[in-house]
């Protein structure tokens, strides 16, 4: 299980300890196989190996600064990113 707080963003197995594992998370979007953030200081980056590792995603978004992340129940591909500056990006093709 993830959670992202002002803190950054932890993770736990039982629920009663959490693990600190990154920081400055504003959003986290959860899909089978791939965990999507939004960085408050950063670009939208994709771990496809449980959060243990992040990659930058999301060519062509500017304002590197975003806020929250939605998908579409049903079209895994297609997520929307929210940034600070009131902006609304889509992608189709999960920011790849």
């Amino acid at each position: 299980m993830w959670a992202t707080s002002s803190q950054g963003l932890h993770t736990t197995t039982d629920g009663a300890t959490w693990t600190k594992r990154l920081v400055q998370y504003a959003d986290l979007l959860a899909q089978p196989g791939e965990l999507y953030s939004a960085s408050l200081f950063g670009p939208v980056e994709l771990s496809r190996d449980g959060g243990a590792t992040f990659v930058p995603v999301g060519t062509g978004l500017y304002g590197r600064s975003t806020r929250c992340l939605s998908d579409v129940p049903g079209t895994p591909d297609e997520i929307y990113v929210g940034t600070s500056w009131g902006s609304v990006f889509k992608t189709t093709s999960g920011g790849e």
